[in-house]
């Protein structure tokens, strides 16, 4: 994906980063982060703002994810980042920000996804509630192992990139299966580094999540 304009520019860079940081406070920080291990958000995201003031003050982010969905192949737009400046708030701003996004959404993909703890702010759009469910499981019986160990990036990274590229769709029914940069900048995101992912040579695998006493996330 090309850079979008907004992004080149370096003082349109600069608000944005600005608006994103003012609801995600570590957010600016940690996208510079996932760009220099080589997943770059300039380029996954396609930016729509509102101004006021001579200045942007709302976005909405778009990216284009690839899916397995319902046994097909199929991609879709994922909304995300979707912030105001506090002192802009209710305005309309982030509507109008919404609504360039969807217009833009709405003859290039089948459908778009979001992901929010506050549904009600997005159902206006269109967007409804699917489901999702968590399943929990014992640990196996017998000693603990000791296989899988922190990502080291100088070492790691072109493995886990390449196992990434390969890997198979963890369901049929819904799963992300791009080649690595959403998993790599969600990754970033999370936690401002690597320190989400461990791997485990010898099974040529890689394991996302958090280890918290027997608890595996």
């Amino acid at each position: 994906m090309q850079i979008h304009p907004l992004y080149r520019d370096p003082r349109a860079r600069g608000e944005l980063l600005a608006v994103l940081g003012s609801a995600f406070s570590t957010l600016p920080g940690k996208i510079d982060a996932a760009r220099a291990l080589g997943w770059d958000w300039d380029t996954t995201t396609t930016p729509f703002v509102d101004r006021a003031d001579g200045q942007i003050v709302s976005h909405v982010g778009v990216l284009d994810v690839p899916l397995r969905l319902a046994g097909r192949a199929a991609r879709v737009a994922g909304i995300h980042a979707v912030c105001t400046l506090p002192s802009h708030r209710r305005r309309g701003c982030y509507r109008r920000a919404m609504e360039q996004a969807l217009a833009f959404v709405e003859p290039r993909w089948e459908l778009a996804q979001l992901f929010t703890s506050q549904p009600s702010l997005y159902e206006p759009f269109g967007f409804r509630v699917i489901a999702t469910g968590q399943w929990e499981a014992d640990r196996p019986p017998g000693p603990r192992g000791d296989l899988a160990r922190p990502l080291d990036p100088e070492t790691d990274l072109a493995a886990l990139c390449g196992a990434l590229a390969r890997r198979a769709p963890l369901s049929d029914r819904y799963a992300v299966v791009d080649d690595g940069w959403l998993l790599g900048i969600d990754a970033v995101l999370a936690t401002g580094d690597l320190s989400l992912l461990r791997r485990v040579p010898q099974l040529d695998a890689f394991i996302a999540g958090r280890l918290e006493g027997d608890r595996l996330t």
